[in-house]
């Protein structure tokens, strides 16, 4: 299944639409109990990153004054007071948003980082925005747990540290946010 199935999935995404089914999966060849599978962890991130399937398998890669995170925030509107928020109860573009951000994190995450499958992954997703987006009021707890859990992997627990972090006025903002 690995390089054949993840091959699979990215393309089922790419011809059928972001639905949390095609990521399953790619989810269940990327980590092993407490092992991370680098092959395909790689793998997943190569085919993600491809050019020509980025833009049809990412959503909301975007900065908080676009259309597609005024969609986003929309969608959470929904769920603003909702307690206990789960996976399930999200609509089906924000599901897929946050299982793919879990996808994305396991794919960094493990004692053999692959430097590689990091930068790939922090060019998918923009720091700047994805801050942004974690501390936008209007993102629900449930969205901004799983951008942390993404963050903290691809941004900050890496092999080669993002320099240009310490200098982002929204990491500061964020870890004011702790206090």
């Amino acid at each position: 299944f690995p390089i054949e199935g993840i091959h699979t999935c990215i393309n089922q995404i790419c011809e059928h639409g972001r639905f949390v089914q095609y990521l399953a999966p790619i989810a269940s060849v990327i980590v092993c109990g407490e092992s991370s599978i680098a092959e395909n962890q790689y793998e997943v991130v190569r085919q993600i990153s491809m050019r020509n399937q980025t833009t049809r398998v990412l959503i909301y890669a975007t900065s908080v004054e676009s259309v597609e995170f005024s969609r986003m925030i929309k969608l959470m509107r929904g769920l603003a007071h909702t307690k206990d928020v789960k996976a399930e109860d999200l609509p089906s573009d924000l599901r897929y948003f946050v299982e793919l951000l879990k996808v994305l994190t396991d794919c960094t995450a493990g004692d053999m980082n692959i430097t590689t499958v990091e930068a790939k992954v922090q060019s998918l997703y923009n720091c700047e925005n994805i801050l942004s987006i974690i501390l936008h009021p209007s993102t629900i707890l449930f969205v901004k747990s799983r951008m942390l859990w993404f963050f903290y992997h691809a941004f900050i627990d890496v092999e080669m540290k993002v320099k240009s972090l310490v200098g982002t006025h929204n990491i500061w903002l964020l870890l004011e946010s702790f206090e």
